[in-house]
């Protein structure tokens, strides 16, 4: 994300999603063959990395602070509020 600060020099301005692309880069495949395995299901395993990935995102600046930030995403999965594909039928 870039930010114009040219109007007021010698700020500085933090990016709350730095360092998202590479985390999702190296965790996303790892996460999507995890659930992939555990759901039995390819597609709902997509879903759910996708929806774990998205809740991660939204609060980033939190997540990245974390220990284990691929940790919290496997906790979202396993723990977290329901998943839209969790406890279909």
């Amino acid at each position: 994300m870039n930010v114009d600060t040219s109007a007021h020099p010698g700020v500085r301005v933090r990016d709350p999603v730095s360092g998202f692309e590479d985390f999702y880069a190296g965790v996303a495949d790892g996460v999507y063959r995890a659930l992939a395995v555990a759901l039995a299901d390819a597609s709902l395993a997509q879903e759910a990395r996708d929806e774990a990935m998205a809740r991660a995102y939204a609060r980033w600046d939190e997540v990245r602070r974390c220990a284990n930030p691929s940790g919290w995403v496997f906790r979202v999965v396993s723990t977290g509020p329901p998943l839209p594909t969790q406890g279909a039928t």
